[in-house]
C-alpha cells in the first residue's frame, strides 16, 4: 500500500465504521425535522387556534404536501389509493367529527 501513511489509513477505517454505523441506524434528524415542521405548520391553523389561526387550512395542506414530497418524491402517488387510517383516541378526544 504504497502512498498512504497509517494516518490516511486510520481516517479511511474511521469512515468507513461511520458509514457501516449510518447504515445500521439511519438518523433520525431527517424525520425529528420533518415532524418540527409540520407541527409549526399544524399549530397556525384554524384547527387549533380557530378564528386566531395565522395560515388558511388549505395552505397549510399544501405546505404539509411539500415536505413530504421533499422527503420522498413518490410518497402521495404510491398511497393515493389507501384508505384512510382510523381516526386515534387524541383526535376523537378533542371533539372531532366520526364521519368521515
Amino acid at each position: 500500500m504504497e502512498g498512504y501513511s497509517g494516518d490516511d489509513l486510520w481516517r479511511v477505517m474511521q469512515h468507513i465504521q461511520a458509514r457501516s454505523a449510518f447504515a445500521r441506524e439511519p438518523p433520525e434528524s431527517v424525520l425529528v425535522v420533518f415532524f418540527r415542521h409540520v407541527a409549526t405548520i399544524i399549530g397556525k391553523t384554524y384547527a387549533e387556534r380557530g378564528e386566531s389561526a395565522q395560515l388558511a387550512d388549505d395552505l397549510a395542506l399544501m405546505l404539509i404536501r411539500d415536505l413530504l414530497l421533499d422527503l420522498d418524491a413518490g410518497i402521495i402517488d404510491h398511497y393515493r389509493n389507501q384508505k384512510l387510517p382510523p381516526r386515534t383516541l387524541a383526535a376523537s378526544r378533542k371533539g372531532g367529527s366520526e364521519d368521515e
